[in-house]
């Protein structure tokens, strides 16, 4: 953390002595105006504050996309994660006229993180850019139970439609509002080329703070005498304030 900060502080410090000349020559070229940027990233995200005890971490996926104008650093754009927390699964047979069917009970939760982005990245020619965002969204959480027939116990030539022995349904769903703030790099491959596809790596820390929601949570220790998933999950009500941790590529024209 002490590095990123540090890497932070220096390439502000180059976008301070360097914005003039930089502003400067971007006038002087004739390129076009409209810069969008976008990527998709690895996201972790840590539970903290009344939340710490309460949820498990989450990770997965996101897509974020960006337009902003050559002539001032300002960005504003969307974005999306979808995560995954835990799970609890069950083997189970059923009887149906008679016969052993074998089916997987699972119970697993999600969650689904959306942003509205307001990025201020200063245009400097450097590898690693700074930037900050201003973060206006929402948090939903959901938890399925599935159950569907076990294919292991199947041959592929048995008749049997797995989809119409297959059921979900929803355990629970509530959402927020959240807002917050993050910090980042964007670490560049090669030379910045105007007008040409630029790729780089993208470093990013979210504080995301946010109202009230209900939500279902695995609980620690033994869960192999359960009758049923749910039995291992157990409902909370708390404030949704977390971390989010992105590690991901980032495209530019």
């Amino acid at each position: 953390m002490r590095l990123f900060i540090f890497i932070i502080i220096y390439s502000w410090s180059h976008f301070l002595f360097a914005q003039e000349n930089d502003i400067e020559e971007t006038h002087n070229l004739n390129t076009k105006n409209w810069i969008i940027q976008g990527g998709i990233h690895f996201s972790s995200i840590k539970p903290i504050q009344q939340l710490k005890n309460k949820m498990n971490a989450g990770y997965g996926l996101g897509l974020n996309a960006l337009l902003g104008n050559e002539k001032i650093p300002i960005y504003g754009g969307i974005g999306l994660d979808f995560l995954f927390h835990d799970n609890q699964t069950l083997d189970l047979i059923l009887q149906n006229d008679g016969i052993d069917d074998y089916y997987i009970l699972g119970t697993s939760n999600y969650s689904i993180l959306g942003n509205l982005l307001l990025r201020f990245e200063p245009q400097i020619n450097f590898p690693v850019i700074p930037f900050i965002d201003g973060i206006l969204g929402f948090s939903r959480f959901a938890t399925w139970t599935n159950l569907k027939l076990d294919e292991d116990y199947y041959d592929e030539d048995e008749d049997t439609s797995f989809d119409q022995h297959s059921d979900n349904y929803r355990e629970i769903g509530d959402g927020t509002h959240s807002y917050g703030i993050a910090l980042g790099l964007k670490i560049r491959f090669s030379k910045y080329e105007r007008n040409a596809p630029n790729l780089g790596l993208i470093i990013r820390v979210a504080y995301r703070k946010g109202g009230a929601a209900k939500f279902l949570s695995k609980t620690e220790g033994d869960h192999s005498n359960i009758i049923h998933t749910i039995e291992a999950f157990e409902e909370h009500q708390s404030f949704i304030n977390m971390l989010v941790f992105q590690v991901g590529i980032n495209f530019s024209n």
